[in-house]
Formats: C-alpha cells, structure tokens, sequence
C-alpha cells in the first residue's frame, strides 16, 4: 500500500490475476476491478508498480506456490490465517497490532499508509498533477491535502524573491 497508494479495500480484493500475467511474472500497470467510486464511475483504473515492489510480489507467488495455495488468476493475493481472502477488518487489525509491537506512541489508521504515499509522490516531484493521478482523484481539490509545505521550503522559496 505504501509503494501503490492502494487503499484497504482495493488491497483486499486483488486477485493473483490481477497482479501477475500468465508467465508469473508482476504487471507494472495494475488494472483495478475494485476500487472508489467504481459504482458511480465505472471507468477502468489501475495502480502503477515500482520494480522493487514486483520482485517481492514475485516473491510472495513463489511463497504461495510452495505452501500449496492456490495460485490460479481468480485466487485472492492476500489471505487470512484461514486460507480465506483477507477482511479490511483483519488489515486494520493487523495493522494496529503491528504498531503497537512496533511501540508507536501514535497509532493511525490504515489509510495513513495511502496518505503517506500520495504525500511522498508529491514531495518527490513537487507536480501536483502528477500526485492527483497517482491518487486516482477525479478532484485536484482532494489531492491538495497531500502538498504539506513545510516551514523549510518556505523559508527556502522566500529567500530566492527579489526584493
């Protein structure tokens, strides 16, 4: 989620088939079934991956493959303890769970993880239509949220205007 800005929901309902093509090997353009909005606008979406992310989905297809799930196109990625597909519930759960280990004194919730990403898109690039793609929002409106100037770049950008 953090390297696709993939929000729970959309996580949750991938399938092996949508990740990898029939030679196993991981897409770059993702096409997303699932996704916000898709009732209201049922236009196809899709999520971009970095190749650090591919080689380790690679990697959890090999994993599966070894522990004997099934690795068929309409099969979950991501399972439950069960061999079920895995809940937003189990996702949010196990993401709180996870930073409580960890010892965060501040807890968040999952879709911090997608603010992060969107965020970093931003930070990295500093075009903020870029970020809105990245974000899959139809509003530019929404994707301003992500811009976070910091007093740093402030000060930065003040001490380059002519006096």
């Amino acid at each position: 989620a953090l390297a696709s800005g993939l929000r729970e929901h959309e996580l949750v309902a991938l399938n092996v088939g949508d990740i990898f093509d029939a030679r196993s090997r991981a897409r770059r353009h993702v096409p997303l079934t699932v996704f916000k909005g898709s009732r209201r606008h049922p236009g196809p979406q899709e999520v971009v991956l970095s190749d650090t992310v591919r080689a380790k989905l690679e990697k959890l297809l090999s994993l599966k493959r070894s522990q004997g799930h099934d690795v068929g196109p309409q099969a979950p990625l991501f399972l439950s303890r069960k061999g079920l597909r895995l809940s937003t519930r189990q996702v949010r759960h196990g993401f709180a769970v996870w930073q409580q280990r960890a010892g965060l004194e501040r807890h968040l919730n999952f879709h911090a993880v997608r603010h992060t990403a969107c965020t970093g898109v931003y930070r990295r690039t500093k075009d903020i239509r870029l970020t809105q793609r990245f974000a899959r929002q139809r509003s530019i409106e929404s994707t301003v949220i992500y811009t976070h100037p910091s007093d740093d770049e402030l000060v930065r950008v003040t001490q380059d205007l002519p006096c």
